[in-house]
């Protein structure tokens, strides 16, 4: 009986025991596994990631954009405008075209270029040419006394004459010569003369052909002016000058 008794106890505590061990085993594992199960509710803060100037995240640019420093097309790019558009430089930059590259045009396109403007809103010239500006007059003396003078043309408004060109001819009675021959500025300015020969009717003939540069600003009217050694009631003189405008503000 004794011994019975001592086995059943045995068994019933090892079956106790076994029975206990699982139980909380299990329990530990559920409790573990609801918590992974039910995670907690978003919260509501924001974060921010920002990247280094080194590290830029790429972006699509929309509607107009502003770059600023220095914009480099390197490796001999293709840039392509679509759609006619409309390219302005603005604030007076300077724009190099470097390493002899090729511009083309397309079948009707063209490149508008204009100056910029004076105060006055007159365009500033680029280049000058005596062609596209020349300017050229004449006026006439004749003697009645000792001295004569004429006037030419007033400069335009808004430019200077270069008078690249000074000729006079004249037809004096024999022995009476130009003592002084002046273009009349703002200053005098003297050019000789010279006789050419006597003609069919007993006159002198004299003439001037001097290569000059005199500056006239705007507005002002040259004159030329002679002075005889002699009195003379028959002789004339044709004054001539020649150069070009430029355009100032």
């Amino acid at each position: 009986m004794t011994s019975k008794n001592s086995q059943l106890m045995i068994a019933f505590c090892v079956v106790a025991v076994c029975v206990f061990i699982p139980l909380s085993a299990i329990g530990q594992a559920a409790a573990a596994h609801g918590s992974k199960s039910a995670p907690p509710p978003p919260g509501s803060s924001q974060v921010v990631v920002t990247n280094t100037p080194a590290q830029p995240v790429p972006t699509a640019a929309q509607g107009t954009t502003t770059v600023g420093g220095t914009v480099n097309i390197g490796i001999t790019p293709s840039v392509f405008l679509a759609n006619t558009p409309s390219v302005n430089v603005a604030n007076t930059p300077n724009v190099n075209v470097a390493n002899s590259p090729t511009v083309t045009l397309g079948a009707g396109a063209s490149v508008n270029v204009t100056n910029p403007l004076y105060p006055n809103n007159n365009p500033i010239p680029l280049f000058v040419t005596e062609a596209r500006n020349r300017w050229e007059d004449s006026c006439f003396v004749e003697f009645s006394g000792a001295s004569g003078s004429c006037l030419f043309q007033p400069v335009p408004a808004n430019t200077v004459l270069l008078i690249r060109e000074f000729d006079a001819s004249g037809v004096l009675e024999t022995g009476v010569r130009p003592q002084i021959l002046t273009l009349e500025t703002s200053v005098s300015h003297y050019f000789p003369a010279f006789v050419m020969a006597v003609n069919s009717g007993g006159f002198d003939s004299v003439a001037t052909h001097q290569e000059t540069y005199i500056y006239l600003n705007q507005t002002t009217q040259p004159a030329c002016d002679i002075v005889l050694s002699a009195a003379s009631n028959a002789g004339n003189y044709h004054c001539s000058i020649s150069g070009y405008l430029v355009p100032v503000f």
